[in-house]
C-alpha cells in the first residue's frame, strides 16, 4: 500500500506511521496499553510489541515527566477507551497522533489531555470517543499549531456561563468535538483546516453563554455534525 500525494506534512508523517504500524498484529497495540499500568501481561513477546509500546510509553513518560497528573489521568482514560474501538486503525491513529504531539509540543499535548480529565463525566464513553476522534483529526490535519487552537476552544466551552442554561457542559463538549472533527477534515488544505478551527474557537469565545455556544455549533456545521463522521 503506497501513500498518494499528500501536501499536509503532519498528515503525511502520521499516514506513514499508520502504514508502518500495519505490520503489527491486531492484538499487539491493545496489549501495549498495559504499559500505562506497568503491567506487561501482553500475550505477545515484549519485542514483538515494541513498535507500538514504545510510542505509548513515549507519550506516557512525556506527560509524567512534566508532573501534570491531571493530563496523565486524561491520557489514561483516552487510551483505555481507544483500545475498545472496533476498528484497530482508530487506536493506531490516536497513538501516532499523541506520539507526534509529544515529540513536537508537549505543552499542547498536556493541555489537551488535562482538559479531557477536567471536563469528562463519569463513565461518559461518548464524550471520550468524541475527544479521541477530534484530537486525532486535529493533529493529523493541522499539527500541534492546530492542537493549541483546539485547546483554546475546549477551554472556552468549559468556562462558558451554564447558569440557567438548557444545555450541559457535556452536551456542549460532545457538540464541540464533533464540530472540530468536521472543521478540520473538511478543509482542502492544512491552511484551510487551521482557518476553520480558528473561526470555530473565536466563535465560541464570542458566544460566551452555553446556550449561545450550542446554537453557534448548529450554525457552524448544522444540527448534527456527528452524523457526518464515523
Amino acid at each position: 500500500m503506497a501513500i498518494g500525494p499528500v501536501n499536509n506534512p503532519y498528515l503525511q508523517q502520521i499516514l506513514f506511521q499508520n502504514l508502518s504500524s500495519s505490520t503489527i498484529q491486531p492484538n499487539q497495540l491493545k496489549d501495549s496499553t498495559q504499559l500505562l499500568n506497568a503491567a506487561m501481561n501482553a500475550k505477545n513477546s515484549t519485542a514483538s510489541i515494541s513498535a507500538a509500546g514504545s510510542k505509548i510509553n513515549n507519550v506516557s513518560q512525556t506527560i509524567r515527566s512534566s508532573g501534570d497528573m491531571q493530563a496523565f489521568e486524561g491520557f489514561q482514560t483516552a487510551m483505555q477507551r481507544a483500545s475498545t474501538a472496533a476498528d484497530p486503525l482508530q487506536l493506531t491513529r490516536f497513538v501516532n497522533s499523541a506520539s507526534y504531539a509529544a515529540n513536537n509540543d508537549a505543552a499542547a499535548l498536556n493541555s489537551a489531555f488535562a482538559g479531557l480529565a477536567r471536563t469528562m463525566g463519569q463513565n461518559d464513553n461518548a464524550l471520550v470517543d468524541g475527544f479521541n476522534k477530534a484530537f486525532t483529526a486535529t493533529v493529523e490535519q493541522t499539527g500541534t499549531t492546530g492542537l493549541k487552537t483546539f485547546n483554546q476552544g475546549l477551554a472556552s466551552v468549559e468556562k462558558a456561563d451554564y447558569s440557567n442554561s438548557s444545555v450541559s457542559l457535556g452536551d456542549n463538549l460532545k457538540q464541540y468535538f464533533a464540530t472540530v472533527n468536521q472543521a478540520v477534515t473538511s478543509g482542502k488544505s492544512e491552511e484551510e483546516s487551521r482557518s476553520n478551527l480558528q473561526r470555530l474557537a473565536k466563535g465560541i469565545e464570542i458566544s460566551e453563554k452555553a446556550d449561545d455556544i450550542y446554537k453557534f455549533f448548529n450554525e457552524f456545521t448544522g444540527p448534527d455534525p456527528e452524523k457526518d463522521f464515523a
